[in-house]
């Protein structure tokens, strides 16, 4: 199953790489990596999902392609919780 890439901008000025799989129309999943991984580690089990959900992952902040925040404090809990909420507003079909 192809994928679909896709840049997502969060209120503090961090670039997110965003890819999915699967139909926009299923229920969306996201998927979360940790460090010091990137959305990769999620390709096998998103392409087993992408037939009944549409799949979502993405580089947090840091890592991956996503841009590197200026100050060690940008990885606090708030801020990425502030990137998941960015990535599914911006991904997720209204």
């Amino acid at each position: 199953m192809t994928s679909q890439q896709h840049w997502v901008n969060t209120p503090s000025d961090i670039r997110l790489f965003v890819e999915t799989w699967g139909n926009e129309n299923n229920t969306p999943i996201i998927l979360v990596h940790g460090y010091p991984d990137s959305h990769t580690v999620w390709e096998p089990v998103a392409k087993l999902l992408a037939n009944d959900f549409y799949v979502i992952a993405y580089d947090v902040r840091g890592a991956g392609k996503s841009s590197l925040p200026k100050h060690i404090s940008e990885y606090h809990m708030d801020y990425l919780a502030q990137d998941l909420a960015a990535v599914a507003d911006a991904i997720i079909p209204n």
